[in-house]
């Protein structure tokens, strides 16, 4: 659709080859737009965004929380809340929604990432340990930036084994699963 535009307004199109070059095997939004900032089709990412990209976002579907964490398990995905202390308002309320979140099976939530202040991450912890929920972590890594590089951010093996494990139990749950 954005190459459409491009081409009823004379622009030049996007070589989505040179995306995936610049994106590393994980193309995003940002990825076109850096392109786009390249070819002189933008001035800057934002522009990009606000002037093509923006119009084309899909309308998002929402669930509660229970509707989504049963989803998720049903094709044996792992439920696990996202950074949480960006979604909630204080540290006491992080807690009591993963206490609401547990009884709904959430499995994890993500206690460790880019940023996140150290009393944060170990009261996230400790509330996992307490309520039996698996912690989880990682770098939030969207694309390449002059101060972040792939891989430059470490989630201990330990985390991924658990979560595996996790989904694998739910994959072998799964109606009409022999294995």
């Amino acid at each position: 659709q954005v190459n459409r535009e491009l081409a009823e307004n004379r622009l030049p199109l996007i070589d989505y080859d040179k995306v995936l070059q610049g994106a590393h095997d994980m193309v995003g939004r940002p990825h076109i737009a850096a392109e786009m900032v390249r070819m002189d089709v933008a001035s800057s990412i934002n522009e990009a965004f606000d002037t093509y990209l923006s119009r084309y976002n899909l309308p998002k579907e929402f669930f509660t929380a229970s509707d989504a964490i049963k989803i998720i398990h049903q094709y044996g995905g792992v439920a696990v809340w996202a950074h949480p202390h960006k979604t909630a308002n204080s540290l006491q309320e992080v807690r009591y929604m993963m206490q609401v979140l547990a009884a709904a099976g959430l499995d994890g939530v993500e206690a460790l990432y880019p940023n996140l202040p150290d009393n944060i991450r170990n009261s996230i912890r400790h509330w996992c340990s307490q309520m039996n929920l698996l912690p989880s972590g990682g770098s939030d890594f969207h694309c390449a930036t002059p101060r972040r590089e792939l891989g430059q951010f470490r989630v201990p093996w330990e985390y991924y084994e658990a979560l595996n494990a996790k989904s694998h139990e739910y994959k072998t749950k799964k109606p009409g699963n022999e294995d």
